[in-house]
């Protein structure tokens, strides 16, 4: 922290095993998955009523047993599920700007946020349809890299005349 600035970063590594036995088949998966994961938040306060955010954290989304298992679920036979051993976990990055600014006397307030979505291995599942029988049957894949951005604007204001308060928002 200094002046109006006030900052902190954080890093971490996230280590996570699975096994699972595969009863039928008299298989054991066995997966570990390392990864570092990040954190870091800067702030700008101009007032004590108006202030600006910049976060960046990280996550990891390793693949359950369910998504590993290449047992077949047949239960529905329209609808088949097969998981991949092969799956990766998937690394999401987010970006996000935020702005506040609330004025006491007026009663009035407007905010901006933004944010930057990135992920690497996007798990998905990718379907096969058998034009025969009609049945689907779902394997989940890593898809490649996933990118989204979103954002949100709010002003909000009292009308005194009738005693309330409007909030208008993208």
């Amino acid at each position: 922290s200094k002046d109006k600035w006030n900052g902190n970063i954080g890093a971490a590594i996230q280590d996570s095993k699975l096994e699972g036995d595969l009863i039928l088949r008299n298989e054991t998966i066995r997966k570990r998955f390392t990864n570092p994961v990040f954190t870091g938040r800067v702030r700008y306060s101009m007032s004590s009523a108006r202030s600006m955010d910049l976060s960046y954290n990280t996550n990891i989304s390793e693949p359950s047993m369910t998504q590993l298992s290449p047992v077949p679920d047949n239960s529905n036979p329209l609808n088949i599920f097969v998981g991949n051993p092969n799956l990766k976990p998937q690394y999401s990055q987010r970006l996000n700007l935020n702005f506040r600014d609330f004025n006491q006397l007026k009663f009035t307030n407007f905010f901006v946020t933004a944010g930057l979505n990135f992920t690497d291995d996007k798990i998905t599942n990718k379907v096969i349809y058998d034009e025969v029988t009609l049945a689907q049957t779902r394997t989940p894949i890593n898809y490649g890299n996933d990118v989204s951005v979103n954002g949100n604007i709010n002003y909000g204001f009292r009308v005194r005349a009738i005693n309330t308060r409007f909030s208008l928002n993208s």
